[in-house]
């Protein structure tokens, strides 16, 4: 028989929220390779006892054990009734480890609530669930029994770790019947938040750049011309080539839309240009790597503009090299700070989503305050 239980106390009513509600569990599947399972022998000889009531219905130790056992970091404490992990196993009752997580107490007021309320889970909550779980499976090696290998080696029953999912589901499930979602961000409210997270939008500039190089005189047996069509490596090794007749003829075709720039890129470009797209910041042209006139052309440039054959005695290969150049600005962006247009849904969002959070802190936060509670666990070292 268990040893008499501590005094009872009322339960304090501040509770923290998870915001997510579908929290730590998963982060038990993170222990699953060479995590022990705790040495039943090495628990409190109280482990069936109560450790509080929620409105007549118990919650044992041994439920507030396998809830901690689903947080990686509980697996990091001493062992057996240390009292780390009594500290640990009392957050865990009242206002869980993680930021936004809910308590078990507070988890059995709202489940309570929702039963009180006729919420109940449909055929299509069941099938979620049932998905949600399979998806976890997936990322398991084994599948579902890689699943249940992995809560087994944290000592977790897998119908245990299935309930506490199922649960998380109803409790979203009142939340989101019983918390309006009815809300309305005024434009002053928007754009004052514009306004107070200004830097937060700022943009540093920058060009988006394609170009074709084509050397004036490609060496035949260099790397980066491997890939070129097996006529034109032909023309090139028979002294055939004639670089600024094919540029003048590559360019009308792009202009005449013959021809799209990528795939033109991808095939005739040499040296290390070949499929990219170059991202440049605005004011760094002459740095970048562009060798003149490119840096001054592309400035000059409109977006979406195809220049003419511009040519360069630079270097794209080891050794100075003549080359010429098709370029497409693809992009550009100046620097300054995104316009309120473009951020302005997702502000309205956020501020909808803050509004959303604090109803329903205030809902549970009431139904905890009207929640007959009785805790029993003893205070750490106790």
């Amino acid at each position: 028989m268990a040893p008499a239980s501590p005094p009872a106390q009322r339960e304090p009513t501040d509770v923290v929220i998870n915001a997510r509600l579908l929290h730590a569990c998963a982060l038990a599947l993170a222990l699953a390779a060479g995590a022990p399972a705790p040495a039943r022998a090495q628990e409190p000889a109280w482990a069936d006892a109560i450790v509080a009531i929620v409105e007549g219905e118990p919650i044992t130790l041994r439920e507030l054990e396998l809830a901690c056992r689903l947080h990686p970091a509980y697996h990091d404490l001493p062992r057996g009734d240390s009292r780390e992990r009594q500290e640990f196993r009392r957050a865990i009752l009242h206002e869980g480890v993680e930021k936004g997580e809910l308590g078990l107490i507070a988890q059995k007021v709202l489940i309570h609530k929702a039963r009180e309320a006729k919420v109940e889970l449909t055929s299509s909550d069941e099938e979620r669930l049932n998905l949600e779980i399979a998806r976890m499976a997936e990322r398991q090696p084994g599948g579902i029994d890689g699943l249940r290998d992995a809560l087994r080696r944290i000592d977790v029953p897998y119908e245990y770790f299935v309930e506490r999912k199922r649960s998380n589901l109803h409790i979203t499930k009142l939340l989101l019947t019983n918390v309006s979602r009815e809300i309305f961000i005024t434009p002053t409210e928007i754009r004052h938040q514009y306004e107070t997270r200004r830097a937060e939008f700022e943009r540093p500039g920058e060009v988006r750049l394609r170009q074709i190089v084509l050397y004036l005189d490609p060496l035949e047996d260099a790397m980066s011309l491997r890939h070129l069509p097996a006529d034109l490596r032909k023309r090139i090794r028979d002294k055939e080539w004639d670089a600024r007749a094919f540029a003048a003829e590559l360019r009308a075709k792009l202009d005449a839309g013959e021809l799209a720039f990528e795939h033109a890129q991808r095939t005739y470009s040499m040296g290390l240009v070949v499929d990219r797209e170059e991202v440049i910041p605005a004011h760094g042209l002459h740095q970048a790597g562009l060798f003149p006139p490119v840096p001054s052309r592309v400035g000059s440039m409109a977006v979406g503009e195809l220049s003419e054959v511009v040519e360069t005695s630079g270097s794209v290969r080891p050794g100075p090299v003549r080359a010429l150049h098709l370029l497409l600005l693809v992009d550009r962006q100046e620097r300054g700070v995104l316009p309120l247009e473009e951020v302005q849904e997702r502000l309205e969002l956020e501020l909808k989503e803050e509004v959303w959070e604090k109803r329903r802190d205030a809902f549970i936060k009431k139904a905890r305050a009207d929640a007959h509670v009785l805790v029993f666990l003893p205070a750490p070292g106790n």
